[in-house]
């Protein structure tokens, strides 16, 4: 299967491939996905910061940085939300669930063109911020589905899976962050 009719498909019919995706595994896929957003949001963010960043070495190395850290981000979320999805009973494997929430990464693709809009005054401003909205609730309703579709649960157990995923690593990421404050003072 082609990642162009994956993408195609994503938009039109999110649940047949979000199943599909979880089956074939297409990991190396999935982080192209990812990094290549990566670099649209940098590239956008240069283009619409005031003072924008000079030269082609410091951007480039930034936009490295910032797609490795994404793709980091994902590896640990995916962990933990397959652990979490284990409890549930979940049927996948972790790479099903890595590649799918790899791909969910599409829907930041549209971002750089909302960004543009929202350059203009007025109701553009306001425009754009709907846009941006609904781009995050979509992005937001495709990882609960690639919960559902790559650990074969219903949406209930991905909304509760995804959830509670998020309260540990935010209960983690806190504990972390009082623990080295403490340690500093």
């Amino acid at each position: 299967m082609g990642t162009s009719v994956i993408l195609f498909d994503l938009i039109f019919k999110p649940g047949q491939v979000m199943d599909k995706i979880a089956t074939y595994r297409p990991v190396i896929r999935a982080i192209l996905i990812i990094m290549f957003a990566s670099y649209l949001s940098l590239l956008t963010n240069l283009l619409t910061s005031p003072a924008p960043i000079r030269g082609i070495f410091l951007p480039a190395l930034f936009g490295l940085s910032t797609a490795f850290f994404r793709i980091v981000l994902v590896l640990i979320f995916s962990l933990f939300l397959f652990l979490v999805s284990k409890i549930f009973k979940g049927q996948g494997n972790f790479l099903g669930l890595l590649s799918a929430l790899g791909f969910v990464h599409v829907v930041f693709i549209f971002m750089p063109i909302v960004e543009l809009i929202g350059i203009f005054q007025g109701p553009f401003e306001f425009i754009s911020l709907w846009m941006k909205t609904a781009i995050y609730l979509w992005f937001l309703f495709l990882v609960v589905l690639a919960i559902r579709e790559s650990q074969d649960f219903n949406s209930g157990r991905a909304v509760i899976s995804f959830v509670l995923t998020l309260l540990i690593i935010l209960l983690l990421g806190a504990s972390i962050s009082f623990s080295l404050l403490f340690m500093i003072f």
